[in-house]
């Protein structure tokens, strides 16, 4: 990563301009007026595992559908990619395969938990999406399609993993609920690296109502007593505190 620039994702933030023509920007529908390639380093801290790809009627471009674990389960989710698949009208085509990587700042000191659809936090969450390739050259080894192998490098990662991201292209949010937060897609594998391990960040110990692993990350940073032991998410922390005061009777009628 020599001879490159480094912008924290909090300064890509800060010193983004919209391009010209969206979606016609080198650098995607944001410029980095910079000079040469860049780098940014983040932590993982969620991946949304499922989606699905159309083609939008009124403009042709893709239109994205992202499926987060905890929001809608496996099983609802494979009967809507199957109801696309028997889909007789064209302009509903199941694309590709793909996961959403929710990233933040190491460098932050803010809390809060990815995902948990609170908001952005100022502008310290970033996103990352990877695309599974279509396919590998026997003879180059090279991924072809897709994000050109950025999907399959980072497959075997999890949460905590800090990785560096070189000149990727950034899109805007598309969705209200996102707010403003940025979308990084890396032009291919080796654009990615992984730097190891946050030592402050792990994964949520809590079950969701399936009785999965939540995932979200926790910062290990201030936490004593049980939440040391067993990290539990602020998402999960707050629903606890609700059962609590819901199962004591001078909160019940409050």
């Amino acid at each position: 990563m020599d001879g490159r620039y480094y912008l924290s994702p909090s300064l890509l933030y800060s010193i983004r301009q919209r391009a010209v023509a969206r979606g016609q920007g080198q650098d995607g529908d944001y410029e980095i007026p910079v000079e040469g390639e860049w780098v940014t380093i983040a932590c993982v801290t969620g991946i949304l595992k499922e989606w699905i790809s159309g083609k939008d009627d009124e403009d042709g471009k893709e239109r994205l559908e992202w499926y987060d674990d905890d929001q809608i389960s496996k099983k609802e989710a494979k009967k809507r990619l199957e109801r696309l698949r028997q889909e007789k009208d064209d302009r509903v085509r199941l694309i590709d395969e793909g996961r959403l990587y929710m990233l933040r700042d190491i460098g932050s000191q803010a809390r809060g938990a990815a995902g948990e659809g609170g908001g952005n936090e100022g502008h310290h969450e970033i996103k990352l999406q990877t695309v599974k390739a279509h396919g590998q050259d026997k003879e180059t080894g090279r991924y072809y399609g897709g994000t050109k192998g950025t999907y399959e490098k980072l497959g075997r990662y999890c949460h905590g993993q800090v990785i560096a991201i070189i000149t990727p292209r950034i899109s805007a949010s598309k969705s209200v609920r996102d707010g403003d937060v940025m979308t990084l897609r890396p032009p291919d594998g080796a654009s990615i690296v992984v730097l190891g391990n946050a030592k402050d960040y792990t994964s949520c110990t809590a079950r969701t109502e399936e009785g999965e692993k939540c995932g979200h990350y926790v910062d290990r940073k201030g936490l004593s007593g049980s939440r040391a032991k067993e990290p539990i998410c602020d998402f999960h922390l707050g629903i606890g505190v609700e059962r609590t005061q819901r199962g004591r009777q001078e909160f019940a009628n409050s």
